[in-house]
Order: structure tokens, then C-alpha cells, then sequence
């Protein structure tokens, strides 16, 4: 007996087996950027560090006519951590902790709120967050070619009857499962686009659309270093530690580097 197209029928079969897994992995994907995206945007220590690594930018630069700033590039933290004091042994990110851990040790915990940026961070070298987008429309397009392989096996007569109705049943639960996943989709990118336009980028440069999120997420990588230190600093705040730590991380720098500056385009290190 000849099935009516055989490859159609199999490649139905291929997206049904793998339906499950592909969308648990495409959501558990989904609710970790969404999750990162809402914590960094509504974590109140991190703005009031954020507050702090201005003021430090503001009075390294006082009397320079640049030190009037009002905000400042993520990307300025890395600076942090290559600005070193005249001693080469303090980064101005050691003396921020240092300071943290004397004046205000409640926001050296700040990383606890932001549980699902490593996570995020890893997603984006795995996979690459730009696969999401393709991945959303990945799912729709198999399922619209599952519901034409319904339509036509209609009129095979008895050979695909069985195959008919298992695909009606199958088709049934898969259209509110993806009609879920995509309204999560669009939360998400309503969440990404928010936290570009905190971190003051432009949505339409960083468009989750687009496929450009790791944009984000690089931005969330920035504090990983910082959140590293913090934490570090909360468990260990002994002066013997602090000072093998400093002497450790300048062994591993070539020399003092200039202190930060302000530039039309955020805190940056000024070069001598």
C-alpha cells in the first residue's frame, strides 16, 4: 500500500517527537532572559551603587570640567578594575568594595538579586541569543506545515485515517502551547527592550527582533567582576585578606593605569 507523501508524513512525525522537549527548552530559555532582564532593572542596591560609581567618576574628575557627569556606560566598569591607585595595588573597583564594606555592607549582598544573570550570560556563549528569535519562528512554521499536512491527508481516504486523527489531537494541544510560548516571546521583549533603554541604549539598535539580546546580556556580563568582588569582600572582610587580594591582582597587571575621566560617551579611562 503507498502512503500519499511519505517525506511530508515523516518530517510531521520528526516535529511532533521533538515538540515537547524543542518548546521546554525554547521557554526555560525564554524565562531566564526574562528573569535577568527584570532583576537588574528593579534591583534597588544596584542603582544605588550605580549612584556611587558616579559620584567616584565625579570626584576623580572634580575640577576637570568633567566632573559634573550624569550618568555613565556599563561599559565603564571594566575600567574599574584596570585603574589602579599609585600604590599599583588598589583598582578603584577594591577601594569601591573596601568602601562598600565599611559605609554601606547591606549592598555588598547586591548580587543576590540578580540570581539569573550568570545563567543568562551562559546562554548567550552557548547558544548564541539571537537563535531565539529564529528558534520562535522555527516553531510556528513547523506547526503551520503540520496543520497543511492535516488539511491534505483529509482526503487520502482509510491509509491515513489513523494518521489524520492522531495529528488532529496532536494539533490541538500544540497550537495553545505555542500560542503561550509566543505571548511569552513578546513579554520578553517588552522586558529586553526595557532594560536597553535603562542601560540608555537605543531599542531599535538592540532590537530583541532583531536577534541583537546579547547585547544585553554583555551588558549584564559587565557585572559579574563587580558582583565577584562583593561577594568576595561580604564573606571575607578581614585586612589581611583584603591586602593578599590587592598585592594578588597587581602581580597580574603590567602598572598603574590612569584614573577615569568622563567623556560625551560615558566613564572611560583617560590615556597618558
Amino acid at each position: 500500500m503507498k502512503v500519499p507523501r511519505m517525506e511530508a508524513k515523516l518530517n510531521v512525525f520528526l516535529f511532533k517527537i521533538r515538540f515537547n522537549a524543542q518548546l521546554a527548552e525554547f521557554k526555560k530559555s525564554l524565562n531566564t532572559v526574562n528573569s535577568a532582564c527584570n532583576e537588574v532593572r528593579i534591583s534597588v542596591k544596584l542603582k544605588e551603587i550605580f549612584k556611587r560609581i558616579l559620584y567616584l567618576g565625579n570626584t576623580v574628575n572634580q575640577g576637570t570640567g568633567r566632573g559634573s557627569a550624569v550618568g555613565f556606560k556599563l561599559d565603564g566598569l571594566l575600567k574599574l578594575n584596570d585603574t589602579l591607585a599609585s600604590n599599583s595595588k588598589l583598582t578603584l573597583m577594591h577601594y569601591l568594595c573596601k568602601v562598600f564594606a565599611s559605609k554601606s555592607p547591606t549592598l555588598l549582598d547586591f548580587h543576590k538579586d540578580l540570581v539569573s544573570l550568570e545563567a543568562a550570560s551562559k546562554l548567550s556563549s552557548q547558544i548564541q541569543l539571537k537563535m531565539l528569535a529564529e528558534e520562535m519562528q522555527s516553531i510556528i512554521k513547523g506547526l503551520e506545515k503540520v496543520k497543511q499536512e492535516l488539511a491534505a491527508s483529509a482526503n487520502d481516504g482509510p491509509v491515513s485515517e489513523v494518521f489524520h486523527k492522531t495529528l488532529k489531537e496532536f494539533i490541538g494541544v500544540a497550537e495553545a502551547e505555542v500560542t503561550s510560548v509566543t505571548n511569552l516571546y513578546a513579554v520578553v521583549g517588552r522586558n529586553a527592550d526595557a532594560l536597553v533603554l535603562y542601560f540608555g541604549e537605543d531599542p531599535a539598535r538592540c532590537s530583541f527582533e532583531q536577534g541583537n539580546l546579547h547585547i544585553i546580556v554583555y551588558k549584564g556580563q559587565l557585572l559579574e567582576p563587580f558582583c565577584t568582588l562583593c561577594e568576595a569582600f561580604e564573606n571575607r572582610t578581614s585586612s589581611s585578606w583584603f591586602s593578599k587580594s590587592c598585592e594578588a591582582y597587581a602581580s597580574r597587571r603590567g602598572g598603574p593605569k590612569p584614573l577615569m575621566t568622563h567623556t560625551p560617551h560615558g566613564l572611560e579611562v583617560k590615556s597618558n
